[in-house]
């Protein structure tokens, strides 16, 4: 596919990288000479100096038979305005990165109104996120599929887990509602059969619906516990975001924020909670907000290495949920997988939902990706296929088909009913299944078959 990216910030330049993996043609705009050559350096990619906003630009990158259009630069006007530049020359589909909140209540009629296909707001999805994984104690992440009703969880077991020694066939007798998708224990990742052992410290992605898991969570011990107090290091857009969506739950939040202006503007949206003009980089002042007594932790700066610094402070003053913004995973690999407890990364976000979008559409004929998340440090894909009347794998029992050893076939929702699969379940038209995937970029459901 053609596909035309105008900036190569953070954003951009993970995009341009996961795309270039899958064989797509990429041109890349950027005003900055050295940051494109660098990405030309880097990738698979051809691309000009220039602006997004340029008709002449514009059309030197061939938008005008681009599949897609992506504007993801710093400036969220110059990202709607370069859509709709796009999408009245003709692009097939136009995507724009919108970060600012007060456009956030705008989003369908920006996207219906003016033409733009996709309105992606990272922060907007990482307070979803952070919101998710606050209804399950000692997840990592939460993702969902088939609208809500089915979610996948990280889970990384602890030391002397009721689960160590269990056998998955015995699991599934346990708990038949359930299944665990993936493995990762000792930096290697595999797709479990029945046979193979749970064990304590294993990190595990289980699938199921809610009112199952949430009977494993009871079996594990790890109920649901009031969450009162917050405090937040950083006041910036996720916060904000975050702030919104939990008004009314009954948590009492406190931010603490280094620049008054935005200080300020949250105090006046937010007169509910505490805001706090500070450095939340001082455990002085961590102290002197009770970081011990909270309940949730959020290091939400703009810098990894002062993110990761206070959530380690924060597990060490034994708060029991925090959270921890990181743009850089590489940095991850120094400090181990298990160092933190969530990790959140907008970029990622972004740039999962834009590689979904485009396997949906290069499959609009087949069988179309639904959703699309990377777990266990993108070790793992999770995705979500609406399987057409002419996919091979239709009506054999699962156990007959020659699924690749590195794919499971996880869940399936047919109608308003979910399917926990065993080997005779099949698969029929118009279901959709979530399949786990390690390390294969699937883009039709008929690629978990052997060739």
């Amino acid at each position: 596919m053609k596909i035309v990216i105008g900036g190569a910030g953070k954003v951009g330049s993970l995009i341009l990288k996961e795309l270039a993996a899958e064989q797509h043609e990429l041109i890349l705009i950027e005003q900055d000479a050295d940051v494109l050559e660098n990405n030309i350096a880097q990738a698979d990619i051809s691309g000009l100096v220039g602006s997004v906003t340029s008709i002449e630009d514009l059309q030197e990158a061939g938008v005008a038979d681009a599949d897609f259009f992506i504007a993801v630069t710093e400036n969220d006007e110059t990202n709607i305005i370069a859509a709709i530049m796009a999408d009245r020359m003709g692009a097939v589909q136009s995507l724009a990165r919108v970060r600012n909140p007060q456009y956030s209540s705008q989003m369908t009629f920006i996207r219906d109104s003016l033409g733009i296909n996709q309105i992606i707001n990272p922060e907007l999805e990482a307070a979803r996120d952070i919101a998710k994984i606050l209804k399950y104690p000692a997840a990592k992440s939460v993702d969902s599929f088939f609208g809500g009703r089915a979610l996948v969880i990280e889970l990384r077991l602890p030391d002397k887990s009721k689960l160590h020694g269990l056998k998955l066939v015995d699991f599934r007798k346990r708990h038949p509602e359930i299944l665990i998708g993936t493995i990762s224990r000792n930096d290697e990742v595999i797709i479990p059969r029945g046979h193979a052992e749970i064990r304590s410290g294993d990190r595990l992605l289980i699938l199921g619906t809610i009112r199952p898991l949430d009977r494993l969570y009871q079996d594990l011990g790890l109920k649901q516990s009031p969450q009162r107090n917050a405090l937040a290091v950083g006041g910036g857009k996720i916060t904000h975001y975050l702030l919104k969506m939990l008004q009314g739950s009954g948590t009492n939040f406190t931010v603490i924020e280094r620049d008054r202006k935005i200080a300020e503007e949250l105090a006046a949206n937010f007169s509910e909670h505490r805001i706090i003009v500070g450095d939340g980089t001082d455990y002085n002042v961590l102290e002197e907000q009770k970081i011990e007594g909270c309940d949730i932790f959020l290091a939400m700066t703009g810098i990894d290495e002062e993110n990761i610094l206070t959530s380690l402070y924060a597990k060490q003053r034994g708060v029991p949920r925090y959270f921890t913004k990181v743009n850089r995973t590489a940095i991850l690999k120094i400090i181990g997988s298990d160092a933190l407890q969530a990790v959140i990364t907008p970029k990622r976000i972004i740039a999962d939902r834009v590689l979904r979008l485009v396997r949906a559409t290069q499959n609009s004929e087949g069988s179309n990706v639904e959703a699309l998340f990377r777990l266990l440090d993108n070790e793992v894909e999770a995705l979500e296929f609406i399987v057409k009347d002419d996919a091979k794998i239709l009506d054999t029992p699962l156990a007959s088909l020659k699924i690749k050893e590195d794919c499971l076939v996880a869940l399936i929702s047919r109608g308003r009913e979910i399917i926990m699969p065993s080997g005779k379940a099949s698969i029929q038209a118009g279901d959709h299944i979530v399949v786990m995937s390690k390390k294969s970029q699937l883009e039709d459901v008929d690629d978990i078959l052997e060739d």
